[in-house]
């Protein structure tokens, strides 16, 4: 609806909530799963989002004021430290990054803590930057990965040429 913004208090669904109890000011939350990343166009004033990979945080970035396009006062998107997984999974040999995300028993991360999965650099003004840049240079074959960035650029290294080459 946004060719009419206004269009959407009409809607039958929003006009049943705002008529019920009499309440004057309304919080309209919607609960979805990592499929509203992609494939959907849709717009919102702020969001909350469990992290699972660079792609995402940055598609999910994407929706925010996508359309509206308000200048935000205040921060607008709130990337939680860990997923609902790492918060249920007491080992780190285990993915937890995965469906979505790049981590597999395979490609393993060092840590399930956005705090340390991340730089603030790389998740405090989200773009496309990360996603470019080559980052195969930091992977130690052996040893799990440090960074949500650098698991991503070798596994989609191996999807799309065959092999885990570092050079």
């Amino acid at each position: 609806m946004r060719q009419d913004e206004n269009a959407l208090w009409q809607h039958p669904t929003v006009q049943k909530a705002l008529r019920k109890n009499g309440v004057k000011h309304h919080l309209f939350v919607v609960l979805a799963t990592s499929v509203v990343e992609v494939g959907r166009d849709w717009d919102a004033d702020w969001g909350i989002i469990e992290p699972s990979s660079m792609r995402s945080l940055i598609q999910f970035a994407g929706r925010i004021q996508r359309h509206r396009q308000h200048p935000p006062l205040q921060a607008n998107m709130l990337i939680l430290n860990k997923n609902i997984r790492a918060l249920r999974t007491r080992h780190h040999d285990c993915a937890v990054y995965c469906q979505p995300g790049f981590e597999s028993s395979r490609f393993l991360l060092s840590s399930h803590d956005l705090n340390t999965l991340l730089t603030p650099e790389e998740y405090t003004c989200i773009n496309a930057l990360p996603r470019i840049l080559d980052r195969r240079a930091s992977f130690q074959p052996g040893k799990p990965f440090d960074s949500l960035i650098t698991l991503e650029h070798m596994r989609l290294w191996e999807e799309l040429l065959g092999t885990r080459s570092t050079t």
